[in-house]
């Protein structure tokens, strides 16, 4: 399930910035065969590197490969996302990020198919692949339409959200039966325990919150690429957002329980619920009550099911 959360997270990025690029390129040069060439130099590493991608996926550690591709991919994103923001993107920089996530990409498909092999049991490997060509299916269908709309909110954003989704996909990857992935439920659930076992307890710790600051950080530069321009208080209680979104999705205070699955849900609902107060024209103070009740009932809904 985390596998093809991530992967489903990682193709509607990497879809949606499909027509990004060129529309990207003719906004800022006017010249349709820059936008061509860009497009080659995204496709290019498939042909030339997928010989090599396969050789690794067969001969190293498949984990490690899809979390160096996912890191890359997004840290080369992210950065294309800050230069659109402070006005310094030029041709050269969105060739050189199109030809690394076309890389990243041609390393981490091989890689995934793999490891589809190593965490499906054998019995479920038909609807999984099954289900893994749906999704391909359905994100280059929804992909582009969603990447066009995303540059008519800003030229960023459907960078920041390509950037995103690898952040997903990498958290997918890293969380799957991986050790620090296990460490990180051991911690949530237990410290004292996790530390008893011979988790390090500290290292995870930092993990987590350098991911967190990461993630943070490219949800400032959204923020800040929806308002073209830097407001210290644009974010403010967005973290209330962020906290009923994950409870609702079934995460639990208390440490221990979580999916990617359940966030995204949550995500969507407290979305479709500021849609609503906002449409009703429900003023932002009793909005924050509403989502707080929210927040409380999904808290003790949670309390009840852990007593």
């Amino acid at each position: 399930m985390l596998l093809q959360a991530g992967q489903l997270l990682s193709s509607a990025g990497t879809q949606s910035t499909s027509i990004a690029y060129a529309l990207l390129t003719l906004a800022l040069t006017g010249s349709p065969a820059k936008a061509g060439l860009v497009g080659f130099m995204r496709l290019a590493p498939f042909a030339a590197l997928a010989l090599p991608a396969g050789v690794a996926a067969d001969r190293f550690d498949r984990r490690r490969i899809m979390v160096a591709a996912d890191a890359v991919r997004g840290i080369a994103l992210g950065l294309l996302a800050a230069a659109l923001v402070a006005g310094r993107a030029s041709f050269g920089a969105i060739l050189a990020v199109a030809f690394v996530e076309g890389a990243g990409t041609a390393f981490f498909f091989p890689a995934s198919a793999g490891a589809l092999r190593s965490v499906v049991p054998t019995r479920q490997l038909p609807s999984a692949a099954g289900a893994g060509q749906a999704r391909q299916a359905t994100v280059r269908l929804a992909g582009p339409p969603l990447g066009g709309a995303l540059f008519g909110i800003g030229r960023a954003v459907p960078f920041v959200f390509d950037a995103l989704s690898y952040g997903g996909s990498l958290v997918s990857v890293l969380l799957m039966r991986t050790p620090f992935g296990r460490h990180v439920y051991a911690t949530g659930g237990n410290r004292d325990a996790a530390w008893l076992s011979g988790v390090r307890v500290n290292r995870v710790l930092m993990a987590v919150y350098v991911l967190c600051g990461l993630s943070a950080g490219l949800a400032g530069v959204l923020v800040a690429s929806r308002l073209n321009a830097g407001y210290p208080r644009a974010g403010e209680l967005y973290e209330l957002d962020a906290v009923a979104a994950v409870v609702v999705g079934g995460t639990s205070l208390f440490g221990g329980r979580g999916s990617i699955w359940g966030t995204l849900a949550g995500a969507f609902f407290i979305g479709i619920l500021n849609n609503g107060l906002n449409l009703y024209n429900v003023s932002p103070y009793d909005q924050m009550i509403v989502k707080g009740a929210v927040l409380l009932a999904a808290a003790s809904l949670d309390r009840w099911r852990t007593a």
